[in-house]
């Protein structure tokens, strides 16, 4: 194990010609450096990087569900997970009901320091905390409709703690509908049906994950083969074990974590020849 920050420790162990092989979890932009810094020694890289997941959720699905899977997906560790359930594409029917019943459920979790065995604890570091209440004032400013949370607590007045927070009436083209936050922040955006959701899903230069809440498992598995994204979970959120192999596309990134295709990152095939 070595620590230290990525401009010194992580450079230096991706250049090292003694490292033959790199596998990194972590944002697009340093995905990027990783992969220009480990070019010139002709290493192999897998990366997982980050993602603006849609869940997709049709009039016929089970809307209970479909709720306890976006409060999960959306708040747990503070919305700071890659494949965290950012946007909830929702068909009119049951926008309202949707984002009724999530919005209460969220406005129940509680936030608080970690020692004190919260539902959500504070953002990592002040830096994102900025970027967090940046994205907010932005959606607001663009236009969406802020339903719940959206400002730190009443009750913390320290720390890098923000209320999970909920938007409506987002654009497509709002940066809080493209941009990844890495915060507790969900934004719903209304789909018309199958082609509009796969549009909207395929739509950005992420792929990591993306959910499918229907009761026709044929529409399901229709959607499942058209959106563009490394993991496809059906009436279900961050499904599959570590036998499950898991990454992206696109600008998510290359190659599998996990299971048999991520063991062989570590694999090279090599062919012994005999003549007898």
């Amino acid at each position: 194990m070595v620590t230290g920050y990525g401009e010194e420790a992580g450079e230096a162990l991706v250049r090292h010609p003694l490292v033959r092989g790199i596998t990194f979890t972590g944002s697009v932009e340093t995905g990027r450096k990783i992969l220009a810094a480990a070019a010139p020694g002709i290493k192999p890289v897998v990366l997982e990087l980050g993602g603006k997941n849609p869940m997709i959720v049709f009039a016929d699905a089970d809307l209970e569900r479909a709720v306890a899977d976006a409060l999960a997906g959306s708040f747990e560790n503070c919305g700071q997970v890659c494949s965290s359930s950012s946007r909830y594409l929702l068909e009119p029917a049951i926008r309202e009901d949707f984002l009724g019943m999530l919005s209460a459920k969220a406005e129940a979790l509680r936030v608080g320091p970690g020692m004190d065995n919260p539902d959500i604890g504070p953002i990592v570091s002040s830096e994102q905390y900025e970027k967090v209440t940046g994205y907010v004032a932005r959606g607001s400013a663009d236009g969406a409709r802020l339903r719940t949370g959206g400002a730190r607590p009443r009750h913390l007045q320290r720390g890098y703690f923000i209320a999970p927070t909920i938007f409506d009436r987002v654009e497509p083209s709002a940066a809080i509908a493209r941009e990844e936050i890495f915060g507790p922040v969900g934004v719903a955006l209304d789909i018309g049906g199958e082609d509009q959701a796969v549009d909207l899903a395929n739509g950005l230069g992420y792929g990591l994950a993306a959910g499918i809440y229907t009761s026709d498992i044929s529409r399901a598995l229709r959607l499942a083969r058209r959106i563009q994204a490394g993991s496809i979970w059906i009436n279900g959120w961050w499904m599959g074990g570590v036998q499950a192999p898991t990454g992206g596309m696109k600008d998510s990134g290359i190659g599998r974590e996990r299971g048999l295709a991520g063991i062989r990152n570590y694999l090279q095939i090599k062919n012994v020849a005999i003549r007898l």
